[in-house]
């Protein structure tokens, strides 16, 4: 639980000083400050979930729910957490959900990196045992601490997530104040979670074959999805008005 609390502590770090450096010089004391307010409200809600999927064990120990220093976190709180810090600026400073997802979207691929990476230091979201001198495997442990070699699958996740960022930097300039990169951040995290929830070789509860994280990894993707398209449906219609009231001033 250190190394990944450490781990976590430093994409926190890091995504707090990206929000920053992405804000205009003029506002970005505020924005720290919000990021520091949804970094609060992540890590709330991320327990507030795990407690909650795992309210048979806490309902009869009431004492331990605020004991997050034991662990028990849950990565789909931590994205409500996140959207409630999105929805919190964007009504204390009256401005776009856009704008306030441009604003914190920068948190997303910090955390999203370490929490994976915290995944593989701790034993959770691992994968099968591989045979002896399997060349591609990394040491990694099990919930109960047993460390063999396995299929790199949380660095995996850690390595497309942060492609993805990089792919999205160097190749999408979406309109100031849209919201798209963080949504789309957004989206491929969840995708992410879908895929190697299918490859996990931990106890997890699942509905059909897909494990409940994997199906909170769609609804993730789903809602970055549909942000998008919503964005874009409502931006062809007001050029689509603009186009209109141009015609008609026209000679």
């Amino acid at each position: 639980m250190v190394s990944f609390s450490l781990l976590v502590g430093f994409g926190a770090a890091l995504g707090a000083w990206q929000v920053g450096r992405s804000a205009p010089p003029s506002q970005a004391g505020r924005w720290v400050d919000a990021a520091l307010v949804t970094l609060l409200l992540a890590l709330i809600g991320s327990r507030a979930a795990y407690v909650a999927l795992e309210w048979p064990y806490y309902a009869a120990r009431t004492g331990e729910i605020f004991a997050i220093w034991q662990g028990g976190l849950a990565w789909v709180g931590a994205v409500l957490g996140w959207l409630a810090g999105v929805l919190l600026a964007a009504g204390f400073w009256r401005i776009s959900i856009g704008a306030a997802l441009d604003g914190l979207g920068p948190l997303i691929t910090p955390l999203a990196v370490t929490a994976w990476l915290g995944c593989w230091q701790s034993g959770c979201g691992y994968a099968v045992a591989l045979p002896a001198g399997a060349w591609w495997g990394l040491p990694a442990p099990d919930e109960s601490g047993l460390v063999a070699s396995r299929f790199p699958l949380q660095v995996l996740a850690a390595l497309l997530i942060l492609a993805h960022d990089w792919a999205a930097a160097a190749f999408l300039y979406p309109p100031k104040g849209s919201g798209l990169r963080a949504a789309l951040s957004l989206a491929a995290v969840g995708v992410v979670i879908f895929i190697a929830s299918l490859l996990w070789a931990q106890p997890t509860r699942r509905i059909g074959i897909v494990p409940l994280d994997g199906w909170f990894g769609l609804g993730v993707a789903a809602t970055g999805v549909f942000y998008g398209l919503w964005y874009e449906l409502v931006r062809s219609r007001i050029l689509r008005g603009k186009q209109r009231r141009a015609d008609g001033h026209q000679p």
